[in-house]
Parts: structure tokens; sequence; C-alpha cells
């Protein structure tokens, strides 16, 4: 591990997206249904390759 993100609440999945996959989205979720959301974060370093 080289980094932490904070997010809001519990993050519970997390993909590198965008045109230059540069763009963390991130899966997070609180205590209700309605609270999940997607939360981005541009990073430094592109993803390699497709999930």
């Amino acid at each position: 591990m080289t980094h932490r993100i904070p997010v809001q609440t519990q993050a519970y999945a997390c993909m590198l997206g965008g045109k230059d996959r540069k763009t963390l989205f991130i899966a997070t979720s609180g205590n209700t249904m309605r609270s999940g959301k997607i939360e981005i974060v541009q990073v430094d370093i592109p993803g390699a390759g497709l999930p």
C-alpha cells in the first residue's frame, strides 16, 4: 500500500477509468440504502489493462 484515500463513508469497491485511466471511482455506502454514492479522485498513475 502506498497511499490512503479518505472517503466520506465506507468504501467497498473501486476502479480506475476515464479517458486517461487516472480517475479512481470509489463505491461507498453508509447505514441506509440511499446513502450510497460514487466518489471520484484523480490519481497520478494510470490503470493498466482491463478489469
